[in-house]
């Protein structure tokens, strides 16, 4: 079972390179290439994001889309709510009359509890957040990719064993 549904994760990606324009307005090609996500998705996901406020449309030649507002004042909760619905556990904590055990049931306190911990964390980490870990991972990869290339060069042996 995956929490996080693919168009979730496709939303993530296409905000985040948003994010990392801020202001701009980018075609749906561009960033659907940008953030790896099938041209058909995107192009779903951003009407969508566009309905639920998160990304504004700018029409015109140099026309696409950009963030509503700031990456710091989107959070992930917003992101997930946007394109999957409501973040629930189990359908027993919708707050509906959908479990006739819901007041005797030992198994309730414990996913509410759950529920919570996992509201409260998603409505704390922002699109800010996610874009900062980015560019930290690409430069730790960049690094690590100078460092292997580095290593590979000519006169840099790495001959432990006796030469013949």
């Amino acid at each position: 079972m995956d929490f996080l549904r693919q168009h979730t994760d496709y939303a993530f990606r296409l905000l985040v390179a948003l994010a990392q324009a801020p202001g701009k307005a980018i075609a749906t090609r561009a960033l659907a290439s940008e953030a790896d996500v099938p041209y058909h998705f995107a192009s779903k996901i951003l009407q969508k994001l566009h309905e639920e406020g998160l990304v504004e449309s700018v029409m015109g030649p140099f026309g696409g889309f950009r963030l509503a507002r700031p990456a710091e004042k989107v959070t992930l909760l917003e992101i997930i709510e946007a394109v999957q619905g409501p973040v629930v556990v189990n359908t027993c904590l919708l707050g509906q009359d959908t479990c006739q055990r819901r007041h005797i049931c030992p198994v309730r306190d414990k996913l509410e509890s759950l529920q919570e911990t996992m509201v409260d964390y998603l409505g704390s980490v922002t699109l800010a957040d996610m874009v900062a870990d980015g560019v930290e991972l690409a430069k730790q990869s960049k690094k690590e990719i100078k460092i292997k290339n580095e290593n590979q060069k000519p006169g840099h042996s790495r001959s432990f064993g006796k030469s013949r």
